[in-house]
Order: C-alpha cells, then structure tokens, then sequence
C-alpha cells in the first residue's frame, strides 16, 4: 500500500485503515504491508480478516476496539508507536499465539483487550528492558509467556481535484479528506461495492 495516493490530479497521505477496511469481505487477501503515515486503525479495521500475520506501522498511535476480533492472525508485532489498543480488540482470536510489541512502555489497554481465553495461548514479546514494565502494567498480565527482544520496527501533499469522497486507486478503495488532502483505506463494501478488488503487490 502506497503512503500516497493521487486521484484526479489531486495527492493524498494515506493516515488510516477504516471500519471494516480488511474485514472478511477481503476473503482472497494474503498480505498487506502499511505504510508508515498511518496513525490509527478504526474500529473493526481487521473484524475478521483471513491474513495470518500483520506488522502494524510505528506510525500507528491507537487501534480501535474489536479491530481483529474473529481473525485468522496467528502472529502481529505492533509497532513502537501504539499508545492504545481498544477493548475487544482481539476478542475470538483463536489461531493467534504470537504478539510481538515495539513499544518501550506498554500500551493502555481494558482488561478484554486480550481476552483471558485469548491471552493464554500467545507468547508476548517485548523491546528489552521492559519485560518488568509490561508485567507491572493494568491487564498485561496471563499471557502464555513473556520474552524480551531487542526493538526494531516497522518503520515509518496538496491539490484540489475531486470532490467525490471515494476513490478506487490501483485496486484499493479510499475514503478522501479533501480539506486535509489525506486518504483512509476503506472496503469496497463501504465505497457501495459489493465485490472489492485485491491488488496483487
């Protein structure tokens, strides 16, 4: 996924991952790499989504609640940025048994964040130096294991074109912010599109 998209002569930063943006309507998807301008995932971004491993962007500064509930993820590794992550957020999670974690101090979550049927099949990985800081910290308790690991991460334009609020670039729908010149990713079925393309990158 680009970190900008041009549509009718007019260039938008891509800044966030919509309601239902990968949710199981995106049942042939495989992978996803995010760009580094993304700031938030909505709720429900990821409800569902049949991708087995995800890399969320330092950019990323909150996760909205039930973002990956019912998902197929078995590993994430959330990048340094996060500051929350929303209750329910990975409620029904059954396959997942890896999350890995970049931020130095832990995220705020709810006590249903990780629910405890969740909790106890994942292995939490940590940045080094904070495993006493995580294991301290409101509701990151009752996971499988804990593990520290060195950090790392995932890293991370005007016009006046178009008026239309939804843009399909390249294969992937946009909701369009035309006053700030920034783009969300949102589903096809959000956009009034009852089959939603999938970009081969």
């Amino acid at each position: 996924m680009p970190e900008k998209v041009t549509y009718d002569n007019a260039s938008y930063t891509v800044t966030g991952v919509a309601a239902l943006a990968f949710c199981d309507y995106n049942s042939d998807l495989t992978s996803v790499t995010l760009p580094n301008t993304i700031t938030s995932f909505d709720v429900s971004a990821f409800d569902g989504t049949v991708l087995k491993t995800l890399v969320v962007p330092n950019s990323v500064k909150s996760i909205g609640n039930d973002c990956f509930q019912y998902s197929s993820l078995t590993s994430i590794t959330i990048g340094s940025g996060v500051e929350t992550i929303g209750t329910s957020a990975f409620a029904k999670c059954k396959s997942l048994t890896s999350i890995t974690i970049e931020a130095a101090n832990p995220p705020t979550i709810s006590a249903n964040t990780v629910p405890a049927d969740v909790k106890k099949n994942i292995v939490l990985t940590v940045p080094k130096g904070s495993l006493a800081a995580y294991k301290a910290a409101a509701n990151w308790d009752g996971f499988k294991e804990y593990k520290e690991a060195d950090g790392g991460g995932g890293g991370g334009g005007g016009g006046t074109g178009s008026d239309e609020p939804y843009a399909l670039v390249d294969g992937i729908y946009y909701e369009m912010d035309h006053t700030a010149d920034t783009a969300s990713v949102i589903s096809g079925y959000q956009a009034g599109i009852t089959q939603t393309p999938i970009p081969a990158w």
